[in-house]
């Protein structure tokens, strides 16, 4: 059985789990089952990361580029 995205993110912190989560959902239209489980597995050492870097982040949209 295939995981949930909001599996696969679970330990991504829950603020900015929502935004990762709709980004995988898209991609289902578009991009084949191993492309999206691969993104899956990146945006959840992604989310890691940025929870250790910057634990008072509360949205991807607060990124500063």
């Amino acid at each position: 059985m295939r995981q949930s995205f909001e599996a696969r993110l679970a330990d991504v912190p829950a603020a900015l789990r929502p935004s990762l989560v709709a980004y995988l959902d898209r991609l289902t239209a578009t991009h084949a089952r191993a492309t999206i489980t691969g993104t899956a597995s990146r945006l959840a050492h992604f989310g890691r990361f940025l929870a250790a870097v910057d634990p008072e982040l509360r949205s991807v949209g607060e990124l500063d580029r």
